[in-house]
């Protein structure tokens, strides 16, 4: 495309420059006639005749003293028509070949300022002829002037010539330095496009080599960023899926199993058997519920933000918490301030925070709630004098079915799959934050710790 665009402009080119040059060299042409014309008169009026001394008075001895006098330039030429008819010419050679016919509409020209030009044709040849007659007082004999129009075809064409071969570089220039560009520019379009066929389903390693600060590299660099969030996300995928896997296993084997041994001719084992299949189903249920809050919160229209009042937030979830078990509740710092956050979502997580607290106290144990800001952000706590933390399950707790040892140990499983922590640093982690476990003080103390103004955020509502 870049070489028919150069050829086309080289071509208008071409033509334009022909057509400028012509003109100009006609004009050159018909400019050169009126100088040797007027030259031709200014002799006739205020010349004198070496051999007497006075003014030309023979037209013939005036034609020929110009001709001797006068220096054509090139591609001009002169013919002198004198009062017997004969002639007598210089200058081009060509014209001189041509004089007779050149000067036969001689007779008659008129003494003008400015002769009248005509272009004729001679043996082939064009050429522009002016024609003007001597003074009267000199008898009847004429000049004849003719330029011949092949010397300026020729000029014309050489210019157009040498026009034609610099634009044949040029055009081998052009179409290599496109060339040469097209690939530098197209190469990293070819490696996006040979890494998008490598990329699959059960493969998503491969990148594409970055180079460059032109846009293409800025192309390359959030294709890179795309395919470190896909690959993030298949993979948390495929560890949800197994860890799902792994966890309905064994109250599906458990239904089944009872189901069958279950004999309908004992209603009292029959009963039993039904309640021990509801606690399955229920337990079943509470572990769907929390993979699809999981799984919500990796959507980016996850969060609605709204004002909040950190106290009010408190107070209310503490309102929640009171009816949970028979605990010491406490309200501690109490912030006034308002900032922006998904007061459900956050609810929800500092609920999780409470449930885990409730498992890990007993009756009459002290739960504490507060809220406070810090400059830009924001720390929600919930803090139990239970047994806290084993330094070894500080990382285990917040993974996704983590459970620390101790809950391992325990025998009433009460259909905790581990999830809550890892709902919990989900949840701060939709708004920009990330949860933090306390390990200086007595119990266990877990610190949302939120941004008032993440950047990025993508809302699903208006506040």
């Amino acid at each position: 495309m870049v070489a028919v665009l150069t050829v086309l402009g080289l071509a208008v080119i071409g033509v334009a420059l022909r057509t400028v040059v012509q003109h100009r060299v006609d004009s050159d042409a018909a400019t050169e006639i009126n100088q040797t014309l007027a030259a031709f008169r200014d002799l006739a009026a205020r010349g004198t005749d070496p051999a007497t001394g006075d003014r030309y008075t023979d037209a013939d001895v005036l034609l020929d003293a110009f001709l001797e006098r006068a220096l054509p330039p090139s591609g001009q030429g002169l013919v002198a028509v004198h009062r017997d008819g004969s002639l007598r010419s210089s200058g081009d050679p060509a014209v001189r070949d041509q004089a007779r016919a050149l000067s036969r509409g001689a007779r008659g020209a008129p003494q003008a300022a400015a002769a009248d030009m005509s272009r004729t044709t001679a043996q082939g040849r064009a050429y522009t002829v002016a024609a003007v007659a001597a003074p009267d007082a000199t008898g009847a004999g004429y000049l004849v002037v003719a330029h011949d129009e092949a010397a300026s075809t020729t000029t014309v064409d050489d210019l157009v010539r040498t026009f034609m071969l610099v634009s044949l570089a040029v055009l081998v220039l052009v179409i290599a330095l496109a060339w040469s560009t097209a690939g530098r520019v197209l190469l990293p379009l070819r490696r996006l496009s040979a890494t998008a066929e490598l990329i699959g389903a059960s493969d998503l390693t491969s990148r594409v080599p970055e180079s460059g600060t032109d846009d293409v590299a800025s192309l390359q660099r959030t294709v890179n960023a795309m395919l470190d969030r896909l690959e993030r996300a298949f993979a948390s995928q495929r560890g949800l899926l197994d860890d799902v896997g792994h966890e309905l296993r064994t109250p599906l084997t458990v239904l089944r199993g009872h189901l069958e041994i279950l004999d309908a001719h004992q209603p009292a084992k029959v009963d039993r058997t039904r309640e021990l299949l509801l606690d399955e189903v229920a337990r079943m249920s509470r572990l769907v519920e929390d993979l699809l809050l999981l799984a919500q919160t990796q959507r980016p229209d996850f969060l609605r933000r709204v004002p909040v009042r950190l106290d009010r937030l408190v107070d209310d979830v503490v309102s929640k918490a009171e009816v949970m078990a028979a605990r010491t509740w406490v309200r501690a710092a109490r912030s006034s301030s308002t900032v922006r956050l998904d007061d459900e979502i956050v609810t929800q997580a500092l609920l999780q925070l409470v449930d885990n607290a409730v498992r890990h106290t007993e009756e009459g144990g002290r739960i504490e709630i507060g809220a406070e800001q810090d400059r830009d952000l924001v720390r929600l706590w919930v803090h139990d004098d239970g047994p806290g933390v084993a330094e070894e399950d500080r990382e285990v707790v917040f993974q996704r079915f983590g459970r620390g040892r101790r809950d391992r140990q325990e025998t009433d499983d009460l259909g905790h799959h581990g999830l809550g922590l890892s709902i919990v640093a989900a949840i701060a982690d939709g708004h920009g934050g990330h949860v933090e476990l306390d390990a200086d003080v007595p119990g266990a103390r877990f610190v949302l710790v939120l941004p008032t103004t993440p950047a990025g955020e993508t809302s699903r509502g208006l506040a």
